[in-house]
């Protein structure tokens, strides 16, 4: 890309504009085991999915206090929105080994 190239607008670089009832893709990050949840509700830049998985809107990282998971170390990210890549879910959100 130059300067002159217009930014790339055609996939999705966060999670911020999901909304209820939208098909995430969760990516299991030790094996990249893709795992489809339905967005439930979205409060700040808190995403949480039907049956209680939660995620960071900017990163798209797990959020679980009882594992220690947040946006530093986690086990698991969101990488799709209805089926789409989003650009800025990438493995470095994980932990390392």
């Amino acid at each position: 890309m130059t300067k002159k190239d217009p930014p790339d607008t055609s996939e999705p670089r966060f999670f911020t504009h999901v909304k209820p009832g939208d098909k995430v893709t969760r990516l299991i990050s030790s094996e990249m085991i893709p795992m489809e949840l339905t967005v439930e509700s979205i409060h700040e830049n808190l995403i949480t999915c039907f049956g209680g998985w939660q995620f960071d809107a900017n990163t798209g990282c797990e959020i679980d206090a009882d594992l220690g998971w947040g946006n530093e170390r986690t086990g698991s990210f969101l990488s799709a929105i209805n089926g789409t890549q989003v650009i800025n879910a990438t493995p470095k959100a994980r932990p390392e080994s």
